[in-house]
C-alpha cells in the first residue's frame, strides 16, 4: 500500500475476507481488495457528510457494519446499502473525540477521550453508559 501514499493504519476485514480497511495520509479512508486489484475510496461520500479530510483514529466491525471513529465524529458505514452516516453519541455533539472502539457479541463499545464511555446497541440504535473501565 505504499505507492497510494502514507499509510497512517490498516485492519483486516472480518466479514471480507482478503480485503483490508486502510487510512493514508492527505487522501483518507479506503477499502483495499485482494492483492491490491480494487481500491475504493470514500472521499466523496465523507465531503458530503462534511468530513473532506477525515483521519480515522479508530475502527471496529459489527455485522453488517464499519465503524469508524476520530476527531468529533463517529461514522457508520452500513455494507448492505452503500452508505455512510453520522452518529451521534449522548451528550457530545460538538466536543465528540473517539479514543477507541471495539465490538462485542454486535455491540459497539465507544471509548472518548474525555467522560464516560458508552455502548451502542445498532439493533436496537440504543445507547447506555458504560460503568467505568
Amino acid at each position: 500500500m505504499a505507492t497510494l501514499g502514507t499509510l497512517r493504519w490498516f485492519e483486516e476485514d472480518p466479514e471480507q475476507k482478503g480485503w483490508t480497511w486502510a487510512v493514508i495520509e492527505d487522501r483518507g479512508v479506503c477499502l483495499v481488495g485482494p492483492e491490491r486489484q480494487r481500491i475504493h475510496w470514500f472521499q466523496a461520500p465523507l465531503s458530503a457528510l462534511g468530513y473532506p479530510h477525515f483521519d480515522p483514529t479508530a475502527i471496529a466491525f459489527t455485522p453488517g457494519t464499519v465503524w469508524f471513529g476520530g476527531e468529533h465524529a463517529l461514522l457508520a458505514w452500513y455494507r448492505d446499502s452503500n452508505r455512510w452516516q453520522r452518529r451521534l453519541v449522548p451528550g457530545l455533539i460538538d466536543d465528540l473525540r473517539v479514543a477507541g472502539l471495539a465490538a462485542h457479541d454486535g455491540r459497539l463499545l465507544v471509548i472518548v477521550s474525555e467522560g464516560p464511555a458508552w455502548t451502542l446497541d445498532p439493533e436496537t440504535n440504543r445507547w447506555e453508559q458504560t460503568p467505568e473501565l
